[in-house]
């Protein structure tokens, strides 16, 4: 299983079962400054994609949480990744539920 997919399985586990927004921690690959906005290659879960971080103090390496593709927050490195392994967690336990049915 690729991490695109295993990402997409978590965004719906959370969007068929609750119909809620789920905040994935991004991590910050790289920042490039093009003279309007600051713009961040962002990998979430495996998936990545260009975030404005003009909003935050942010470097690479650091986890954001984003919205709309602005971030909103820097995550503790701790806190993220103690995250990510919950929704992992989550998603794998939940799939092991569907395969008993």
């Amino acid at each position: 299983m690729t991490d695109q997919t295993k990402c997409h399985r978590i965004i719906a586990f959370y969007y068929t079962d609750y119909i809620m927004c789920l905040a994935v921690p991004g991590k910050i690959i790289t920042i490039d400054d093009d003279g309007l906005f600051r713009m961040a290659e962002t990998d979430f879960l495996g998936v990545r994609r260009r975030v404005c971080v003009d909003t935050v103090d942010a470097r690479p390496g650091d986890y954001i949480i984003a919205h709309a593709g602005i971030a909103i927050s820097v995550m503790d490195s701790s806190e993220a990744e103690a995250t990510l392994r919950d929704l992992n967690l989550m998603t794998d336990l939940r799939d092991q539920n569907f395969n008993r049915s």
